[in-house]
């Protein structure tokens, strides 16, 4: 049975600005008949400002991208691959990818073939 994303609940850093703006918004309310307003700085509150507009600010943290890439390469990309103890992919017997921060460095590279000059020259 695969789940309905609507049905999916919301990942714990999403949740929490979700509750900060909701705090600030009954923050607001609460006071909407008080004649002078204690307000909150938003920004401290799950939103943020671009370009003079409040708007969501969904989460904090990383993106599952870089999540993805922390978990899978702790390459730093400052010295080539070539040791274990530097490069997490060459110790686990994986060649780095797309993914890595070790990008153009790389000593532990998957090596591309170009298909299209083999084609060519026949």
């Amino acid at each position: 049975m695969i789940p309905i994303p609507s049905s999916i609940p919301p990942a714990e850093p999403v949740l929490l600005q979700h509750v900060m703006r909701v705090k600030w918004q009954i923050n607001e309310w609460s006071q909407a008949r008080s004649a002078s307003i204690t307000s909150f700085d938003p920004t401290q509150y799950g939103w943020i400002l671009k370009n003079n507009v409040l708007c969501y600010n969904y989460f904090e943290g990383d993106t599952a991208m870089e999540m993805l890439q922390k978990f899978i390469c702790s390459c730093s990309g400052k010295l080539p691959c070539s040791d274990e103890d530097i490069c997490s992919c060459l110790s686990q017997g994986f060649k780095c990818c797309d993914l890595c921060n070790c990008s153009i460095k790389c000593q532990n590279a998957e090596i591309q073939t170009d298909d299209t000059d083999s084609e060519t020259e026949n």
